[in-house]
């Protein structure tokens, strides 16, 4: 099949494992360059060298500095971004009732708006040249909650919610989310 992504550049935040490698393999295998990430060197060094036409970089998001050198690597090897796959782990699960506000905070934070940030730094570029591809990688949680996954179910929609809303927003200038 061909979706046409044949010389796109593609972030793809979480993909040294599960959904976020899929979609990596894939992009690979359509043409785009991709810019594998995720916490584990060996995992995303190693799934760059199998697929090919891929990169790595090493991303925590829940750490500014982790963010500010994955987009220096990024710019410095792709220059811009066509495609931006926000993904990532979850929480901890455990009962939302006791659940500690700073842990809240931190999980937002490193869930939604520090991905939020990331793509906030593309997205004048995609705007410029009227494409892009955002993708957001999210839970069926969103649909029907999971029981001991209070603060995933609640980010997770809060994804989208902001997903759905800058949907509308882009789409004049030929991005879709």
């Amino acid at each position: 099949m061909d979706l046409g992504l044949a010389g796109k550049k593609a972030f793809v935040m979480g993909s040294t494992g599960g959904m976020g490698e899929g979609i990596a393999r894939r992009l690979s295998a359509e043409g785009a360059s991709v810019m594998i990430s995720g916490r584990s060197i060996e995992k995303g060094l190693a799934l760059a060298a199998e697929i090919g036409n891929a990169s790595f970089c090493y991303l925590d998001l829940s750490k500014q500095e982790s963010i500010d050198e994955a987009m220096k690597i990024i710019g410095s090897e792709f220059g811009y971004l066509d495609i931006l796959v926000c993904n990532g782990g979850g929480p901890p699960p455990g009962p939302i009732a006791s659940v500690d506000t700073q842990l809240w905070m931190a999980q937002f934070e490193t869930m939604f708006t520090n991905q939020v940030k990331i793509l906030n730094a593309y997205l004048p570029q995609m705007r410029e040249r009227k494409w892009g591809r955002v993708l957001v990688v999210s839970s069926s949680g969103i649909q029907q909650p999971i029981p001991n996954l209070g603060i995933s179910n609640a980010i997770r929609a809060a994804q989208v919610g902001w997903a759905k809303t800058l949907a509308g927003e882009v789409a004049a200038d030929g991005i879709t989310v």
